[in-house]
C-alpha cells in the first residue's frame, strides 16, 4: 500500500534587498566634512556634524529595507563624522578648563603690572615733593597740627594734577562741604585695578604703625607748617629697606583725601591674610622709601 506523500511546505521567502543603482548619502558627506572642520574645536561645526551623521545613518538603513529607490551608501563617512564630532564635544570642556585659568592668570598679571606702575608714579611723586619742600608728605595739617588732608592731596602737583590740587581748601578738613565734593575726582593713579572698592576710595596707604618710618613720633612739620612728613636722610642707610606706601586690602580702603593710613608694623603689613590680597596668595606690593616698588610676601622682614 503506497505511503501518502508528505505535504509540501512553502519555502521561506528570501529577504528583500534593495537592488539597482546606489548613491552616496549627502548627509553622510556633510557629517564627514563638518566633522573634519570641528577638529579645530569649533562647536559650530561639531554639533551639525553629529546631527547629520545620525540622520545619514538612519536614511542609509532605511534605503536597505526599501525595494524601491536607490540604495544609499556612505555609512563609513557618517560614522567618521560622528566620531570627530564626539571628540570635539568631549575635548571642548577640557580645553576650556585649561584655557580659562591661563586667561585669568594673564589678567591678574596685567592688573599687577598696572598696580606697580601706579605705585611707581606715587613713589616718584613723593620723592619730588621732598626735593621741592624738604619732606616726604604724611598729611596736610592745620594751624594746630591736626591732619586735615591726606598726603595724596599734597602730591597732586607731582602727578600732573595741579589744577585739581588748586581746587582744595587746604585749611579745611577732608570732609568739609567743599572738600568732600572733590572726592569723586580721584585720579586713576590712586585706584588699584585688583581692588574691588567704591569709587573715590583707595588702597594705597602709608604705613604708620609701631616701628614704621611714618610712625607719628618720627614726623616733623615743614616750612610754613602746612605739611607734616619725613626726610629720607633721617632713615640713614635703612632707606632701601624702609616701606613707605603699601597696597592695603580692599577691606581697609579709605577716601583718597582722608588722612587715614595703615597702622601696622612692617612685618604685620607683610603678613596680611592671604584672602585680603589683591595680587594672589601671599603677595603684596609696597613702595620703599627709595622709590622702588617690590612685592612683599609672608616671610618678608623689612626693617622698621
Amino acid at each position: 500500500m503506497p505511503h501518502p506523500s508528505a505535504p509540501e511546505l512553502p519555502l521561506p521567502a528570501a529577504p528583500v534587498t534593495a537592488t539597482g543603482p546606489t548613491k552616496t548619502s549627502g548627509l553622510a558627506i556633510a557629517s564627514l566634512v563638518l566633522g573634519i572642520f570641528s577638529c579645530g574645536c569649533s562647536v559650530f561645526t561639531g554639533i551639525p556634524a553629529f546631527v547629520c551623521g545620525i540622520m545619514g545613518l538612519n536614511r542609509i538603513a532605511r534605503s536597505e529595507r526599501e525595494p524601491a529607490g536607490p540604495r544609499l551608501t556612505g555609512q563609513g563617512m557618517a560614522i567618521t563624522g560622528l566620531v570627530l564630532a564626539s571628540l570635539t564635544t568631549l575635548m571642548l570642556p577640557v580645553l576650556i578648563g585649561l584655557v580659562l585659568p591661563a586667561i585669568q592668570a594673564g589678567r591678574d598679571a596685567a592688573r599687577r603690572v598696572q598696580c606697580m606702575n601706579h605705585m611707581k608714579a606715587i613713589g616718584s611723586a613723593m620723592i619730588r615733593h621732598e626735593a621741592a619742600t624738604g619732606l616726604l608728605p604724611a598729611a596736610v595739617i592745620g594751624a594746630d597740627g591736626t591732619p586735615l588732608l591726606s598726603w595724596r592731596v599734597a602730591i597732586l602737583p607731582y602727578i600732573e594734577q595741579k589744577s585739581l590740587y588748586e581746587q582744595f581748601h587746604l585749611d579745611e578738613p577732608w570732609d568739609s562741604e567743599h572738600n568732600r565734593s572733590l572726592i569723586p575726582l580721584m585720579p586713576m593713579v590712586y585706584a588699584c585695578p585688583s581692588a574691588d572698592v567704591e569709587p573715590g576710595r583707595t588702597t594705597y596707604l602709608l604705613l604708620d604703625g609701631h616701628g614704621a618710618a611714618f610712625e607719628p613720633k618720627n614726623l616733623r612739620a615743614g616750612a610754613g607748617g602746612r605739611i607734616r612728613g619725613l626726610r629720607r636722610a633721617d632713615r640713614g642707610d635703612k632707606s632701601e629697606a624702609t616701606i613707605m606706601v603699601v597696597d592695603a586690602p580692599a577691606s581697609r580702603a579709605v577716601e583718597w583725601t582722608r588722612p587715614a593710613e595703615l597702622s601696622l608694623s612692617p612685618r604685620e603689613a607683610a603678613a596680611l591674610a592671604p584672602g585680603e590680597s589683591g595680587h594672589g596668595r601671599g603677595m603684596r606690593l609696597a613702595v620703599f622709601i627709595d622709590g622702588n616698588v617690590r612685592m612683599l610676601d609672608f616671610d618678608a622682614e623689612s626693617e622698621p
